[in-house]
């Protein structure tokens, strides 16, 4: 027993695993045979209560992600072009988080029903297309890809949603969840999700983040050529200003500004510059 943070339709308990791991707050599951097999994914914040129902399985889910889940949500009908480097089977695309998880240099994926269920593991993202019954997902940073807190600080305008949070660490994976938001202020149970960290002011009781959604940072390094646009800012701000740019798949920064690229294509060393690409 426990409480339900909801249900998944799947035919075996076996992938009740994957479908916690990438559910925010869940930390537990049981399956049942209801409706064709059914996964109820739990929230446990006390000692599980199990109690024994014939025909049904249930589990803890080790380190569960609780704030930040390790991919995004699912792009349903979209696929993004180039960039596989490895393939595994899968049943269902929620199971590919983890296999791109655990492989390395994988950085986002795509899922097909081909031969029964396909995950296309890619190592940079390419133009995004529209094919019906694909689906894609990145892979999230971890807890380094929240910035660090700014307390009393309100991030002020550039506010894209609103969504209820009791604690502000619960903020970064609903910005993480929001295509659009890369940054966040939370008051009074409310987590304000941004664009981007443009204009800040002094506010008590507002706590405020950064949420990078690029790749690490790579020092020393630039990328030539492809260049759409320069904003001055901090580095930190590159990826969302990036994000907010058309066609911007990329950047390097250098002496307070950023110049956006449509994407990374070549790099050379200059110990001037930093440089990521948007995952």
């Amino acid at each position: 027993s426990g409480k339900d943070v909801k249900a998944v339709s799947q035919r075996t308990a076996d992938n009740c695993c994957d479908e916690c791991r990438n559910t925010p707050n869940c930390n537990a599951f049981s399956f049942t045979k209801d409706n064709g097999g059914t996964c109820w994914l739990k929230a446990e914040d006390k000692p599980v209560n199990w109690v024994y129902k014939e025909g049904s399985k249930s589990a803890r889910v080790l380190n569960p992600t609780n704030y930040l889940t390790t991919c995004t949500t699912l792009e349903d009908n979209t696929h993004y072009v180039g960039g596989d480097f490895a393939s595994t089977k899968q049943e269902n695309a929620e199971s590919c988080c983890g296999d791109c998880e655990n492989t390395p240099d994988c950085k986002l994926f795509g899922w097909t029903n081909h031969s029964g269920g396909t995950c296309w593991l890619k190592y940079t993202k390419g133009a995004r297309t529209s094919v019906v019954g694909a689906k894609a997902g990145f892979l999230l940073a971890g807890p380094s890809s929240c910035g660090g807190v700014e307390s009393n600080v309100d991030f002020v305008g550039q506010n894209v949603a609103q969504v209820p949070a009791d604690q502000a660490a619960d903020c970064c994976a609903a910005c993480h969840i929001h295509q659009a938001c890369n940054a966040y202020s939370w008051l009074g149970g409310v987590c304000y999700l941004k664009g981007r960290r443009a204009e800040t002011k002094v506010a008590s009781g507002v706590v405020s983040a950064r949420v990078d959604k690029c790749s690490a940072l790579e020092s020393d390094v630039y990328y030539v050529g492809n260049g759409l646009s320069e904003v001055k800012a901090d580095v930190a701000d590159c990826c969302a200003n990036c994000r907010q740019t058309s066609g911007c798949g990329a950047f390097s920064w250098a002496n307070g500004v950023c110049y956006l690229k449509s994407y990374k294509e070549t790099s050379q060393a200059n110990t001037s510059f930093i440089s990521a690409v948007v995952i």
